[in-house]
């Protein structure tokens, strides 16, 4: 029987109970020229459709990962996210105050341990260009919402007393992107797959499906609640090592095309 596709921003939850929006194919313009590491400018094609988390993952959503053997369970984990895991004796996220409340985005987290989550959840992180894609859509927009800055859309140092903001359906959502994910700008930086690397993107290129190595860099999107507006853009680029557990960075994950 024919199958009819989702409408941008549908909205479904998955078998672990997280809400996810339904991102179309397409092309638009990714980076910008207002830093070095944005340029160039160039076309990108989103050649396959996608599910993305509404929002950030959540403390609870994470807990439960957790709960059910997320540390123990090697099939989650890349190679060296396992090895890391096993000599450390990690068996939690790195917690920090003020930011344990359930509906907080999961801080504390690395890049191993966000793409381990992802696999619990049988999905993935998304691209650097997925995520910009998600963000600006074809309209291209410098923010999720538009073109203007507002800061009662967002939250960034400074408006919001030195912590990250709880998440959910129908918060901030003045701030959506145009598929009608929340918090793609502010709050957390967000962890994606690809690994630093100066533009133009090209997927085929050594960027994604790389597992670590000394000098690995993993690309961060979205500003945070710690760093201010220039870091909302939803262009900007920010890196970090894969081991790196700081409580500015969560993430959020990509599904398959269809729930």
């Amino acid at each position: 029987l024919p199958t009819t596709e989702p409408a941008p921003g549908t909205r479904m939850t998955d078998d672990k109970g997280v809400e996810m929006v339904y991102v179309p194919a397409g092309k638009f313009l990714m980076g910008s020229n207002e830093t070095a590491d944005e340029q160039p400018i160039h076309e990108v094609q989103i050649a396959h459709p996608f599910w993305l988390d509404l929002t950030p993952v959540t403390n609870q959503s994470y807990a439960r990962f957790v709960d059910e053997g997320g540390y123990q369970t090697a099939d989650f984990w890349t190679k060296s996210g396992w090895q890391w895991v096993q000599q450390e004796k990690i068996t939690t996220p790195l917690d920090h105050d003020n930011f344990t409340n359930p509906q907080q985005p999961r801080v504390g987290i690395n890049w191993f341990e966000a793409s381990a989550y992802a696999r619990w959840r049988s999905g993935r992180l998304p691209t650097e260009a997925e995520w910009e894609w998600a963000a600006r859509g074809p309209e291209n927009r410098i923010y999720p919402w538009g073109s203007t800055f507002d800061a009662e859309r967002v939250v960034i140092s400074g408006n919001l007393g030195g912590k990250i903001a709880a998440v959910g359906s129908g918060i901030r959502a003045s701030g959506a992107s145009w598929i009608g994910a929340l918090d793609m700008s502010g709050n957390v930086l967000e962890w994606v797959n690809s690994i630093y690397q100066p533009y133009p993107y090209l997927a085929d290129d050594v960027r994604e499906g790389l597992d670590s190595g000394p000098d690995i860099k993993c690309v961060l999107r979205g500003g945070s609640w710690s760093l201010y507006q220039d870091y909302a853009r939803s262009a900007s680029r920010d890196y970090s090592g894969p081991f790196y557990r700081v409580g500015r960075s969560g993430f959020r994950v990509v599904g398959p095309p269809s729930p």
